[in-house]
């Protein structure tokens, strides 16, 4: 039986994995190369591409998806053979580090799965790189003009992707006293052409009320209270019926999990917050 170097070498090598964590237009693209500059980081995972020191080494990128929902299957390697083709890409490479930018840590550790990554990986939020200030002004351009970034050149962008480009921005950073020159392209993804994607609050409800009914048939939603942050972001307070001495905090805690990532997954909302709190008592 022949031995396998190249599949032993892959398994051993140390690999460091980290994980870039905001909300949809916070900014994490824009910022993605100085935060991989800073930890010697040569390898970037962004919304379904493998990059490279700016070049796309493989993968397809969300950004070309017609409608919001499959874009985000784009950007959680949903699809087999886009996924196969990045863990293939990312063996060859042996690499020894990744940054991997994503909107939860429920979907970084998505995309970890599906790529075959070591489980142990770092996090880094937005919020820890970027100022409150700076991170309205992003989310202020994704949400009015649909803009959004993708971490590397125009002409790299535009052997794949030529309509989507919009403009370049340039981040100008002194390196060993000499000024290093960085691009980044500007792009409107496809999904942005078909209109703004609305979900009202009684959408919302009935799939609270099914992840509940496919969670527990012990627990029934009495009521639910939704805050509209803003366009993509809700926080809601659940009120619950359920049998006090069964549902422990763990229980409700992993329910809480449960809606949060698949409302997050089918929709594309951001969703920062679930209080649930046990409002009558069944058995």
């Amino acid at each position: 039986m022949a031995f396998n170097f190249k599949s032993l070498f892959w398994n051993v090598l140390p690999k460091k994995i980290y994980g870039l964590i905001g909300a949809p237009g916070t900014g994490k693209s824009f910022r993605a190369f100085l935060l991989a500059d800073k930890y010697n980081i040569h390898y970037v995972i962004d919304d379904g591409l493998l990059l490279k020191d700016q070049k796309i080494l493989a993968g397809y990128s969300a950004k070309e998806e017609k409608f919001h929902v499959s874009a985000i299957k784009r950007a959680i390697f949903t699809e087999t053979k886009h996924a196969r083709e990045v863990r293939k890409a990312l063996q060859k490479e042996h690499f020894n580090s990744l940054l991997i930018l994503c909107t939860s840590e429920n979907m970084l550790k998505k995309i970890i799965q599906r790529l075959h990554l070591p489980k142990k990986y770092k996090v880094i939020k937005i919020e820890d790189i970027a100022t409150k200030e700076e991170i309205q002004l992003a989310q202020k351009s994704r949400i009015k003009e649909g803009k959004h970034v993708i971490p590397i050149p125009v002409i790299e962008v535009k052997k794949k992707y030529p309509t989507l480009v919009l403009n370049a921005i340039h981040l100008f950073k002194k390196e060993k006293g000499k000024e290093k020159i960085i691009e980044k392209t500007i792009v409107r993804p496809n999904f942005n052409e078909e209109g703004k994607i609305q979900i009202s609050p009684e959408a919302l409800n009935q799939m609270i009320i099914f992840c509940i009914e496919e969670y527990s048939p012990d627990i029934k939603l009495l009521k639910n209270k939704l805050i509209h942050e803003d366009s993509l972001r809700y926080s809601m307070k659940l009120y619950v019926a359920a049998d006090y001495q069964k549902t422990t905090p763990d229980i409700l805690l992993r329910l809480r999990n449960t809606i949060k990532e698949k409302i997050e997954n089918f929709t594309g909302l951001t969703i920062s917050k679930i209080d649930i709190e046990i409002k009558k008592t069944i058995s």
